[in-house]
């Protein structure tokens, strides 16, 4: 997903990356998202690793053109630490 300004998601597996062109429309790209669903104009997404963690939390973004998500399938699993 990338974003214009911060959005400060957090949860087991997400990466925040500040994109470096001052130019750019999209200034952070966030990475381990999986995509839940999406309902009522919002995409609900977990992060790659919510279930090795017992405080991850579904996050609910606004269907909203300032934000570009993109979806591909993963071809290897993500690296999280065991389920505790």
């Amino acid at each position: 997903m990338y974003a214009p300004h911060r959005l400060y998601l957090e949860g087991p597996g997400i990466t925040e990356s500040r994109l470096p062109d001052p130019e750019a429309r999209y200034h952070y790209r966030y990475a381990g998202l999986s995509l839940l669903t999406r309902s009522n104009e919002r995409y609900f997404l977990l992060p790659v690793c919510w279930a090795s963690a017992s405080h991850a939390r579904a996050i609910a973004l606004p269907d909203d053109p300032s934000l570009r998500l993109e979806f591909f399938p993963l071809t290897t699993p993500p690296h999280c630490p065991p389920a505790g």
